[in-house]
């Protein structure tokens, strides 16, 4: 005798902003003009190739809001800062961004509230490492009173 077996699956839907699937970087990327264009709330994969290598991304914000850079690397056992990541507004200006050292395996900017326009993030080196990074810039909008 058969049996038959039901199976009920509950698919739970939850509303807000969460950060997307991984995207890849694109050499050469190494200065302003040549920035990956990128998407806030997705999570990005690079690498700096060499020493002296810099990654820029380049962010078109709509609308006004906060901002957030999140970064994270594989843990290395040294204090040693190997990563500088910077928030640039259009005049290159430093708008907010951390030192990242070996022990931080993730890394969380402050907060910077920006205004509609184009901004860009740069990544360089202090002490070398090839290691992969993920770099994600979290931008939430802020209404019309901020």
């Amino acid at each position: 005798m058969k049996k038959k077996i039901a199976i009920m699956l509950t698919l739970i839907l939850v509303a807000g902003t969460f950060t997307a699937c991984t995207a890849e970087e694109k050499e050469n990327n190494d200065d302003i003009n040549t920035a990956n264009d990128i998407e806030t709330n997705v999570r990005y994969t690079g690498r700096l190739q060499e020493e002296g290598d810099v990654d820029y991304y380049k962010i078109q914000l709509e609308k006004k809001g906060k901002i957030v850079l999140r970064f994270k690397h594989a843990k290395i056992d040294s204090g040693y800062t190997y990563w500088q990541v910077y928030l640039l507004g259009m005049d290159e200006t430093e708008k907010t961004g951390m030192d990242v050292t070996g022990e931080q395996s993730e890394s969380v900017s402050s907060a910077v509230r920006v205004v509609p326009g184009t901004y860009y993030v740069r990544v360089t080196s202090n002490s070398y490492s090839d290691e992969k990074y993920i770099l994600t810039v979290e931008f939430q909008e802020e209404g019309e009173y901020y």
